[in-house]
C-alpha cells in the first residue's frame, strides 16, 4: 500500500511530463498485405554474396503487411513481412503514395520507382535506392504523378516511364528527358533494338528521336487494340501484349517486318502480363471470355493454345516467375478456389497462399442492447450477404440473404435480432426491402417498395420504424409504409431526436434541404444546400449523408456540404433551432475535401463520426464526438460498434492509429482493471503499467493514459477512474 500511495504522489508532481498515449488496437489476426494491392515484385538478395538468402520484394499502394505500417514497399522473409525503414509518403500522407515498380540493380542496388516525395522526414521524389538502412533519392528526379515503369540497361542507365510526362533517362549522373512518347505503359531493353515503349504501338528509342519499330501501316500494323505488355522469349524474340479488341490473340510475336499472333483468341480478352519461365514457357495474367461469362486468372500457351493455369474472382494486374513457382498479384482474394489474397503462388500447378488466410472480410457491423455483436460480408458481386455472430471467442454464421442490392442499414435491435436493408431485382428493376433477423429467420417489415433504395431506418419513441427512402419519409403503419408529408422526396439521412422530432435531409420543393416533420409536412431548417463546382468541370449536388441529435439537443448534419445558405460548413454542421454553424472538427487532418461518410450512436449520447477525402479517397480519422470534446481513436474508413464493455469494434481497409495496425477488423479495448491485458484483473503489474504509461511508456497491449475517455490524457480524474475501476465500480 506505501509503494501505491508513493506512486500516485509522485503521478501527481510529474504530471506535466506525461505522454499522450493513445488507445490500444487489438488486432484479429497480422495478415499480410492491406490498405492496397502489391504491383511490383522482384527477388532480391539484401547481402550480395553474404551467407543470407535472396527475398522476395513487393511493392503497390498498400500501406500495411505483417499487422505493420510499412508504406508501399516490404519483403518476405522466413515466413514474415518486413519494413523496408519508412517506405514512402506524397506530402505526408502515405495514402496518396504508391510504389510502381521495383529493380534490382546490376551492382546489387534496390531501386524503387513511383508516386511519391518523402521517405519518413526525409525527401526522396519518384525514384529512390535502398542505401541497407534507409531510402535515398536517385539523382534529380524529375515529378511525376502516373509512374509506370522502371528498368537498367546492360549499361547501368536507367530508364523511367510516365504516363503522363514520357521517358526519362538517368546515366548515373543526372536525368534527361527522351522527348516524343505519351503515355508509355511499360519499357524492354532489347539486345537487338535498345530501348522500346510500349504505348498502344512499339516504339524505339534511336539515341536521338522516338520510332516506329515497325511501319504502323500494311503488314507492320499492330493488330491488337492496345498494346501495353512487352517481353522478350528465351530465343530473344519480342513479344507485345494488350487488348484483344478484333485481333486473332491478345500476345503477338515480331516476325522480320510483321506481327503474328501467339496462340488463339480470348474471346475480346486482355493480356495484362507476360512471364517466361527459365524454359521457355510463356505465361499470362488477364481476363478472357467464353460465350457465357468472362474468366480471370493465369494462362500458358500449350500446343498453340492458351490454357488456364488458375482462374481469380479478381483479374490478376502481373505475374512474375520465380525459379520453379510463378507469383501473381492484384486485387483477388481467391485463386482456384483457394484463399490466397493478393499474393499467390503457383508451383506445379498448384496454388499456394504466400502467408495464412484471412479472417472474412466484414462490411456491416452493430451491436445490441444486451452486447450482441454482428457482421455482414458481402460474398459475392451480385449480392450474397453472410451475416454473422460474435460469441465473445469466435465468429459463427447465423444466416445468409441473397438480396442481390447493398445492405444500407445493419442494425441490432433487442432480444438478439438484427435488422438491414437491402432489396431485390426482378425484371430489371429493383424493390426496396427492410427485414429483421429474428432466430435465424428473416421477417419483412411491410411490403417491398419498388424503385426505391431504403438508405436508413430509425425507431420512434413509441417503438415505430421510419424510414428514408427514394420517395421520401415513410412510417410502418400496420404493415403498409405510409408517406410523411408531401414536399420531401429522395431521403438521404434521417434522425430521431431526445423529443420524438423526425428530422431528415433531402430533395424538397426548394431544393436539397435539411428539414424536420411539424406532425403534417416537412419544415425547412435554414437555407438550401447548392450544387458545387467539380475539378473534373460542371457541378454536383452534395447531400447530407448522416443526422444525429446531441444530448444538448442540437442537430449535427454531416456529408460532403460546403455550405447551408450563405453559411459555410464544411461538411459538418450544427443546428441550434435558430440557424447553422461549422463544428470544428479533428478528424479531416487539415484536408478541406475531407467529408463525412458515416456516424453511429455510441454510449452516454456519444456520436462516432468517420469520413475519407472526397476526391482522391484518401482515408481520415475516426473519433467520437459528445458535443464539446473529441475523442480520436484511428484511421479507418469505418464503421464501428460499441459494445456495453465499452470497448470497440471496427471495420476498415486497414485501421492504423500511432504506428499500429490491424486487418480489415480490430478490437479497441475500453478502460479495463486488467490494465496490461494480461487476463488477470487488478494486479500489481497493472498499477504499474499505467503508471509507466502516465510516464510515457505505454506497454504495446495496454490501455491508454487517457482512462476515463474524456479526451484528456493523464490528469487526476484519470487517476481516480484507474483506482475507482481496480475497485470494482465504473469508470
Amino acid at each position: 500500500m506505501n509503494r501505491l500511495i508513493l506512486f500516485v504522489a509522485l503521478s501527481l508532481v510529474v504530471r506535466s511530463a506525461w505522454g499522450q498515449c493513445p488507445g490500444t488496437w487489438v488486432p484479429s489476426g497480422e495478415y499480410g498485405v492491406i490498405g492496397g494491392t502489391p504491383r511490383s515484385m522482384v527477388r532480391w538478395d539484401p547481402d550480395g554474396a553474404g551467407p543470407r538468402e535472396s527475398v522476395l520484394v513487393f511493392g503497390g499502394t498498400f500501406q500495411v503487411a505483417g499487422g505493420a505500417v510499412v508504406n508501399h514497399v516490404a519483403y518476405w522473409e522466413q515466413g514474415r513481412w518486413h519494413p523496408f525503414g519508412d517506405g514512402f509518403s506524397q506530402y505526408g500522407n502515405s495514402a496518396n503514395a504508391f510504389v510502381a515498380k521495383l529493380v534490382a540493380g546490376l551492382d546489387g542496388s534496390l531501386f524503387a520507382a513511383g508516386q511519391f516525395n518523402r521517405s519518413g522526414p526525409r525527401a526522396v521524389q519518384t525514384v529512390a535506392r535502398w542505401s541497407g538502412s534507409q531510402w535515398e533519392q536517385v539523382g534529380n528526379a524529375p515529378t511525376c504523378i502516373g509512374i509506370t515503369d522502371l528498368i537498367q540497361s546492360p549499361t547501368g542507365d536507367l530508364f523511367l516511364s510516365d504516363r503522363y510526362a514520357g521517358v526519362y533517362k538517368f546515366n548515373g549522373q543526372s536525368w534527361s528527358w527522351l522527348q516524343g512518347v505519351g503515355n508509355p505503359q511499360q519499357l524492354l531493353w532489347s539486345p537487338t533494338d535498345g530501348l522500346l515503349a510500349a504505348n498502344n504501338n512499339v516504339l524505339k528509342w534511336t539515341g536521338s528521336a522516338w520510332t516506329n519499330l515497325l511501319p504502323p501501316s500494311g503488314p507492320g500494323r499492330l493488330p491488337l487494340q492496345e498494346a501495353t505488355r512487352l517481353a522478350l522469349t528465351s530465343t530473344g524474340e519480342l513479344l507485345v501484349g494488350g487488348t484483344e479488341g478484333s485481333a486473332s490473340s491478345p500476345v503477338y510475336r515480331r516476325a522480320g517486318d510483321t506481327w503474328e499472333p501467339v496462340g488463339d483468341r480470348w474471346g475480346n480478352g486482355q493480356c495484362r502480363s507476360i512471364a517466361v519461365s527459365s524454359t521457355g514457357e510463356l505465361i499470362t495474367a488477364g481476363y478472357w471470355h467464353d460465350d457465357v461469362r468472362e474468366f480471370a486468372g493465369v494462362r500458358t500457351l500449350t500446343g498453340g493454345t492458351w490454357s488456364s493455369v488458375a482462374e481469380s474472382n479478381a483479374i490478376p494486374e502481373r505475374a512474375f516467375v520465380d525459379g520453379n513457382s510463378l507469383v501473381t498479384v492484384g486485387s483477388f482474394t481467391l485463386m482456384n478456389g483457394v484463399s490466397a489474397s493478393r499474393i499467390a503462388v503457383i508451383t506445379d500447378g498448384q496454388v499456394l497462399p504466400l502467408e495464412q488466410p484471412r479472417p472474412p472480410s466484414f462490411w456491416r457491423v452493430a451491436s445490441g442492447p444486451g452486447g450482441e455483436l454482428f457482421a455482414g460480408s458481402l460474398q459475392s458481386p451480385e449480392g450474397r450477404w453472410l451475416i454473422s455472430r460474435f460469441d465473445g471467442t469466435e465468429w459463427a454464421q447465423v444466416a445468409s440473404w441473397n438480396g442481390r442490392l447493398w445492405m444500407d442499414e445493419f442494425i441490432a435491435l433487442e432480444n438478439g435480432r438484427l435488422l438491414i436493408t437491402s432489396g431485390t431485382v426482378a425484371s430489371e428493376s429493383y424493390v426496396g426491402q427492410v427485414l429483421v433477423l429474428d432466430g435465424g429467420t428473416w421477417q419483412q417489415l411491410g411490403p417491398g417498395v419498388p424503385g426505391s433504395f431504403i438508405r436508413k431506418v430509425r425507431i420512434g419513441p413509441d417503438g415505430q420504424f421510419i424510414a428514408a427512402m427514394n420517395g421520401g419519409v415513410y412510417r410502418l403503419q400496420q404493415n403498409e409504409w405510409v408517406r410523411l408529408g408531401s414536399t420531401l422526396s429522395k431521403a438521404t439521412a434521417l434522425a430521431i431526436g431526445n423529443d420524438g422530432a423526425i428530422y431528415a435531409a433531402g430533395d424538397t420543393v426548394a431544393g436539397v434541404a435539411v428539414v424536420r416533420f411539424n406532425g403534417l409536412d416537412w419544415e425547412q431548417l435554414g437555407g438550401t444546400i447548392p450544387a458545387v463546382s467539380i475539378p473534373s468541370g460542371g457541378v454536383e449536388q452534395p447531400y447530407p449523408t448522416e443526422l444525429f441529435v446531441l444530448p444538448d439537443n442540437r442537430l449535427l448534419a454531416g456529408g460532403w456540404i460546403e455550405t447551408i445558405g450563405a453559411v459555410q460548413v464544411g461538411n459538418l454542421a450544427a443546428w441550434d433551432g435558430s440557424g447553422w454553424s461549422a463544428v470544428a472538427c479533428p478528424l479531416d487532418g487539415g484536408d478541406p475535401e475531407f467529408g463525412v461518410n458515416w456516424m453511429q450512436q455510441g454510449r452516454d449520447g456519444r456520436v462516432w463520426i468517420g469520413g475519407l477525402n472526397t476526391h482522391n479517397g484518401s482515408r481520415s480519422l475516426m473519433g467520437s464526438f459528445d458535443g464539446s470534446r473529441w475523442r480520436v481513436i484511428g484511421e479507418n474508413w469505418g464503421p464501428l460498434a460499441e459494445l456495453p464493455s465499452g470497448d470497440l469494434f471496427a471495420i476498415g481497409f486497414p485501421i492504423i492509429y500511432n504506428n499500429q495496425a490491424t486487418e480489415g477488423y480490430g478490437w479497441y479495448r475500453a478502460p479495463t482493471a486488467d490494465f496490461d491485458h494480461d487476463g488477470d484483473l487488478a494486479t500489481d503489474a497493472d498499477i504499474e503499467a499505467f503508471f509507466s504509461c502516465l510516464g510515457g511508456n505505454c506497454c504495446s497491449t495496454c490501455g491508454s493514459a487517457d482512462f476515463n475517455g474524456d479526451g484528456d490524457f493523464g490528469t487526476d480524474q484519470d487517476i481516480e477512474a484507474f483506482f475507482r475501476v481496480l475497485a470494482g465500480g465504473a469508470c
